[in-house]
């Protein structure tokens, strides 16, 4: 496989030749001279350099898809071809959101490696939005999203994860083993403003009428202290809040609202053995994930929300 092709797709995806040559285990001279043997080659500038990093040219515009197609499929044949002989080794690239990776992934990296240890991770964090679209454009090989998927992705449901109510200590709603939705309406809200809210706008659906919005952040332990904090009420995932050491007290909806987390991938058809196998893996070693954890969320088989 031509090491050119990954060299200036990572290039383009981090807009630096330094931090690209620093991910990929490049000298920064070294990747300069493979972008720069691939733009003799084609005849034409691939990108533009300045104080601030590189950005593409227009052409480089024009051949980003199709080199990142020859990627992938140079990375799925190199890998089906190891399959056959039994070498099991290859690159998955997962995306990946903070929950997720915080909670499960590292178990399930070292799982997966010890049983094929010639597979490499490479991890990108972001949120549903995000990886969404990194799929589509095939940026990376599975992701980690909550249903419904995109259109024309598979899906692999994990998980129903519950929503709960956070308050803050003290609250009378605290006092009650569930939250009705109704409740919650009437109090002063704390929301999440990223592409990761799809969860939250969801269960916020079930209120009554839209709750007043007090503040909007953008990362979940600001959310979480803001409520501690006595600033106001918010909703949030359980795999958000497992673990957390926080005076904020969590209750159950009522009725229950669930996220359903999954891993998101392109058709069976078009993945590597190694995506494949890493895929068949999931189901199984995570449930024995949560079963070794004493705060573990209900796997998806028998959750009830």
């Amino acid at each position: 496989m031509d090491g050119r092709y990954e060299a200036f797709l990572k290039t383009a995806e981090l807009g630096s030749i330094s931090r690209a040559a620093e991910y990929l285990g490049y000298s920064q001279s070294g990747l300069s001279r493979a972008i720069a043997g691939l733009e003799e080659e084609f005849g034409f500038s691939l990108f533009i350099r300045g104080k601030q990093g590189v950005r593409l040219t227009a052409n480089g515009e024009r051949v980003l898809a199709p080199i990142r197609r020859l990627f992938n499929e140079a990375q799925a044949l190199q890998q089906t071809v190891d399959d056959i002989n039994g070498l099991a080794s290859g690159v998955i690239r997962v995306g990946t959101f903070t929950s997720v990776t915080t909670n499960w992934l590292p178990g399930l990296i070292d799982g997966f490696t010890s049983l094929y240890p010639g597979i490499e991770f490479r991890l990108r964090g972001g949120d549903y939005e995000q990886i969404g679209h990194w799929l589509e454009r095939g940026e990376i090989d599975c992701g980690f999203l909550s249903a419904p998927a995109p259109e024309g992705l598979s899906f692999l449901p994990l998980l129903h994860d519950p929503m709960l109510a956070v308050l803050p200590p003290g609250h009378p709603l605290a006092a009650e083993n569930t939250v009705s939705c109704e409740a919650l309406a009437c109090e002063d809200f704390i929301s999440l403003g990223t592409g990761g809210d799809y969860d939250l706008r969801r269960a916020l659906a079930l209120l009554p009428s839209q709750p007043r919005v007090k503040y909007t952040l953008h990362d979940d332990l600001s959310i979480v202290a803001m409520v501690a904090a006595g600033q106001g009420v918010s909703i949030m995932p359980a795999l958000v809040l497992r673990g957390l050491q926080t005076t904020a007290a969590l209750r159950p909806l009522q009725p229950p609202c669930c996220r359903v987390l999954g891993i998101a991938s392109r058709p069976r058809r078009y993945i590597s053995p190694a995506v494949s196998r890493f895929l068949d893996y999931l189901s199984h070693a995570l449930a024995e994930l949560l079963v070794e954890d004493p705060q573990g969320s209900p796997p998806f088989a028998t959750a009830h929300c």
